[in-house]
């Protein structure tokens, strides 16, 4: 067995290799080079994310780790996805993947990432340090909800389907999407790429959305009546966009709201069909501290915080103190006995959610009101 990084020359073999492992497990034809735009480009850049396995030269199995830079309040953190993890149907059962995750979490190490994220079985990459966790809020808006809680409501937002090269509307899409508080980094370089890239992700289709004065005030993207992400100039107009897309479409709207995304919810929970707290990925966490202290940040933001200070050991990774005082919400390094002791992965739940900390370990300690921080994740940067 040989494994190493796809070259540019072997694009073409690694998106046979993920359309037939995929299409075969999944009962269906696969395109990821449509799925997953921002992957698919002919240089070794783009295919040197990937590490695929070889015998006797052909590739019988590949993964890939995509670093994606993220910003937390102004702060900058490193978190990456790890996707595509794919062994041909007729190789299954030998090894391959085994090997590859070992290349992959040293090349997690190597880039400094303080954080990785997957989609996948639990068990599988839970070996890994991968653990369920997070927060995000599943929201269902129906005609019902429309008719009964809005009677005289008419759409005041019109929506148009974003085009490659409109580089006006693309340019206000970066500028509102940069202005969120908890985002991975798109960037406005090789002519919007990266955003119109994420926005199509998953055979979604983008729209910008105008004002009766045809402003542009929101965009979103969208299959159906499955609202993949969704941003507004104002939460009003947030709203206004959910009922008017649902008056278009004469249909149900399910859409996502993340915890910071606090006007939303206010506005919105009263008035949705189904509201379901689910976990939007499976975390690994290589710098506790580091992203500890942003989420802190973030959560200080979104509520007051009330006084707390409680020690954990994470096992394999060392001693934290989480402190809120007149100082403020702070992470530090910490050595002596802990309150709480946990691997990992339990640490992940505890710290992260999406159930309360209490659901995990005792929390007999003083907390206050820090646990769940907001980790989350808009699934349109799943690569």
């Amino acid at each position: 067995m040989e494994i190493r990084r796809v070259r540019a020359d072997e694009y073409d073999t690694l998106l046979e290799l993920l359309n037939v492992t995929f299409g075969n497990h999944n009962k269906k034809e696969t395109h990821f080079d449509r799925d997953l735009p921002a992957m698919w480009k002919r240089d070794d850049e783009h295919m040197g994310k990937h590490f695929a396995a070889f015998e006797d030269g052909r590739m019988v199995a590949a993964l890939g780790v995509y670093p994606l830079p993220v910003k937390i309040l102004g702060e900058e953190l490193l978190f990456s996805t790890m996707g595509n993890v794919a062994t041909h149907p007729d190789f299954e059962g030998r090894g391959y993947m085994k090997a590859l995750m070992k290349y992959a979490m040293a090349e997690l190490e190597n880039i400094g990432a303080d954080a990785s994220r997957l989609g996948g079985k639990r068990a599988r990459y839970g070996r890994y340090g991968y653990e369920m966790c997070g927060i995000q809020y599943k929201m269902m808006f129906t005609p019902h909800n429309l008719k009964n809680y809005f009677p005289d409501f008419k759409a005041n937002i019109t929506f148009e389907r974003l085009e490659r090269d409109n580089s006006e509307a693309l340019e206000f899409c970066c500028d509102l999407y940069d202005s969120e508080k908890f985002f991975v980094v798109r960037g406005k370089d090789d002519n919007y790429f990266g955003m119109y890239s994420s926005m199509v992700a998953w055979q979604n289709v983008p729209y910008v959305a105008r004002d009766g004065k045809g402003n542009f005030v929101g965009f979103l993207s969208v299959k159906g009546n499955e609202i993949a992400e969704i941003f507004a100039t104002t939460p009003e107009i947030f709203r206004d966009m959910i009922l008017s897309w649902a008056e278009n479409i004469g249909d149900t709207v399910n859409f996502c709201l993340r915890e910071h995304n606090i006007a939303q919810l206010r506005i919105l929970t009263p008035v949705c069909e189904k509201i379901n707290i689910v976990s939007p990925s499976h975390f690994k966490i290589m710098n506790y501290k580091k992203v500890i202290g942003a989420l802190l940040k973030l959560k200080a933001d979104m509520c007051p915080l009330t006084e707390a200070d409680f020690t954990i050991n994470i096992l394999t990774y060392g001693k934290l103190r989480i402190v809120c005082d007149s100082d403020g919400a702070r992470c530090e390094d910490y050595e002596g006995e802990c309150d709480i002791t946990l691997d990992r992965n339990g640490a992940s739940r505890f710290l992260f959610g999406p159930l309360p900390a209490y659901a995990v370990a005792d929390t007999s300690v003083k907390m206050g009101n820090i646990l769940p921080l907001p980790l989350s994740w808009n699934l349109q940067d799943r690569v």
